[in-house]
């Protein structure tokens, strides 16, 4: 239950990448890049601060003194250094869709009112991406729902985004891949939780997530990069994205065999 109500968390806060695509992409033609980014940020503030005063915590807070190596013991666990690991090169690719599909889609011809929906396609997908495997991994395990999850969103990028040429496969691609994709940040911390203890999971979670973090916000300019190395063709920042992306799979399944050998019956 604690994995389906954090992956319907999750899934609430995908709406907002569903509506600022289409709001932002309104406002800048109406009123300036400068002036869209300036009303985004004045409307995340006044949400914020609702959400500062309108949360409660379910038990009184604890005082616990600040200790730096509590964020670096865990990576001496082998099943919590690979999951964080896999993170790290899943999030790698994972993002690269995300920042590139609209230009991608343009590049094959699309028009551009068209391609801007694709983000919000995108992220519209990743709310049943974000609730279903939550639910699935409470039943048949997070780490086989994670695989599982991650091994079609590889295959996704390798097998659909790469070929993709025409409006159609654009548009079926980008549902499909929010909703694959959606588990990865989903169960994320649901697999943190599994092989920690209750009084470490936020520190923990904090520590692999800071390191994933580096991936997130590394990968889409490598991408970027790799389209200007292809002379503003896409085809090498699509094989970055869908080789990192398999390499997450392999460090997710070696951080299952690594908690419970090389079967598969087992709900892990």
């Amino acid at each position: 239950m604690i994995v389906s109500a954090m992956s319907t968390y999750l899934a609430c806060l995908t709406l907002g990448g569903v509506i600022f695509p289409i709001v932002v992409s309104r406002m800048v033609a109406q009123n300036g890049f400068p002036w869209a980014m300036r009303t985004c940020a004045f409307l995340i503030l006044a949400l914020m601060i609702f959400a500062n005063f309108a949360v409660s915590s379910r038990v009184p807070p604890m005082k616990r003194k600040f200790e730096f190596m509590a964020f670096i013991r865990p990576f001496k666990e082998p099943a919590f250094a690979l999951v964080s690991a896999a993170t790290f090169m899943f999030y790698y690719g994972m993002f690269v869709p995300f920042a590139f599909i609209v230009s991608d889609a343009v590049y094959h011809g699309m028009s551009l009112t068209l391609a801007e929906y694709l983000v919000s396609i995108l992220n519209a997908g990743s709310i049943f991406g974000r609730t279903l495997p939550g639910i699935i991994g409470d039943k048949v395990g997070r780490f086989n729902t994670m695989i599982a999850f991650c091994a079609l969103t590889t295959i996704l990028i390798l097998a659909m985004w790469i070929p993709a040429n025409t409006n159609a496969i654009f548009v079926a691609f980008a549902p499909l891949f929010g909703f694959a994709s959606g588990a990865a940040i989903g169960l994320t911390p649901a697999l943190i939780a599994q092989i920690s203890e209750i009084k470490d999971i936020g520190t923990r979670t904090g520590a692999a997530f800071g390191v994933a973090a580096i991936a997130a916000l590394t990968g889409t300019p490598i991408g970027g990069a790799l389209i200007v190395e292809d002379h503003g063709k896409f085809l090498h920042a699509k094989l970055f994205a869908g080789i990192m992306c398999a390499v997450g799979v392999a460090l997710f399944i070696a951080a299952r065999v690594c908690l419970v050998g090389t079967t598969l019956k087992k709900k892990v």
